[in-house]
């Protein structure tokens, strides 16, 4: 869990981080990385509005319609996606959507001090009808 929290804790100024990779691929150690969110049900997503660390990241919007977190990002489907995004960022599924668990999923990472990292500062959920 550690600093998960951070990103939906209403203050842009804390932020989840991820490691720092060798290249911004995540070093091509992994497919990505991220945070599940669990909406607590199912609940209806028009848009996803997200505050990154650094600009130029690629990120996904997955979803899973199970009763259960899935178990990795294989068992979930994409529903949007933004390639080398700003810091401010609103992923728009083509429809909205009701799963009870999200994942936003970062697959490529910006420029840092020491290598590529990133990170996520604010994550809001913006209702469908």
């Amino acid at each position: 869990v550690g600093e998960a929290p951070l990103a939906i804790d209403g203050n842009p100024a804390t932020a989840w981080h991820t490691q720092t990779f060798g290249s911004p691929t995540l070093g091509n150690l992994k497919p990505g990385v991220g945070l599940l969110v669990d909406l607590g049900a199912a609940r209806t997503v028009s848009a996803d509005q997200l505050t990154l660390l650094g600009d130029g990241t690629t990120v996904s919007l997955l979803t899973s319609d199970g009763d259960q977190p899935p178990n990795s990002d294989k068992a979930m489907t994409q529903v949007a996606q933004a390639t080398d995004a700003q810091s401010h960022v609103t992923l728009h599924p083509a429809q909205p959507h009701r799963p009870r668990y999200w994942l936003i999923w970062l697959t490529k990472l910006p420029k840092a001090s020491g290598g590529f990292n990133g990170g996520v500062a604010e994550i809001s959920f913006q209702p469908g009808s």
